[in-house]
């Protein structure tokens, strides 16, 4: 039940952040962290033994093209939301020079999250595993508001999908991995404000 408490005190706090139209969410990192330093006394370790076998590298390279695939997907919808453009030049969508600092600090937040919005989450016992899944993912689109309301929708559907990944794969590395590829070409810099004709150049 301290699992759910944590998530709406982030939820608040992040409702309040963008009330109160806070540039970078220190407070929010904070909280996340220190949830899952709670959650770490609390319930136990979040790292099962993990033996590497074959098909557990397979996996990963198939995470990570789900990664990129998800990333692209986002980038299309995005655009034809904001821009009102369809752009389907993958190679465009995929460069971009990587903002490092950026980069890092997302990952770094990215497996705080996945911590626990997914495996804190999904492990608890206080509700069915479908209503766990969905709870997650909700409240991981929603701490997102703070980025714009678009990131609602998209990261529920992130959240969701890391969701599957840790149910499926019983492991958190994977729904991280996941996480932090997505972050890794949103965090490359990239013009939106493009003119259809170059496109194809």
């Amino acid at each position: 039940m301290v699992i759910f408490i944590e998530i709406l005190v982030l939820l608040m706090t992040v409702l309040w952040l963008k009330w109160r139209k806070v540039q970078y969410p220190f407070l929010y990192v904070t909280l996340l962290i220190l949830s899952c330093l709670v959650n770490r006394f609390y319930l136990g370790s979040f790292l099962p033994d993990f033996t590497w076998f074959f098909w557990d590298f397979v996996t990963l390279f198939i995470v990570v093209i789900l990664g990129m695939v998800f990333f692209v997907v986002d980038f299309i919808v995005l655009n034809m939301i904001k821009e009102k453009v369809l752009i389907l030049d993958f190679l465009y969508i995929l460069k971009g020079k990587l903002q490092w600092r950026v980069f890092l600090l997302s990952s770094f937040i990215a497996i705080f999250e996945e911590i626990l919005f997914r495996y804190y989450t999904l492990t608890s016992e206080a509700m069915p595993l479908i209503l766990l899944l969905i709870i997650s993912s909700l409240s991981f689109g929603l701490v997102h508001i703070f980025f714009s309301t678009y990131d609602i929708f998209s990261k529920t559907v992130l959240g969701f999908v890391c969701g599957i990944l840790f149910l499926l794969t019983d492991h958190i590395l994977f729904p991280i991995v996941f996480h932090v590829t997505y972050n890794l070409f949103a965090s490359k810099e990239k013009s939106y404000s493009m003119e259809v004709g170059n496109l194809g150049d």
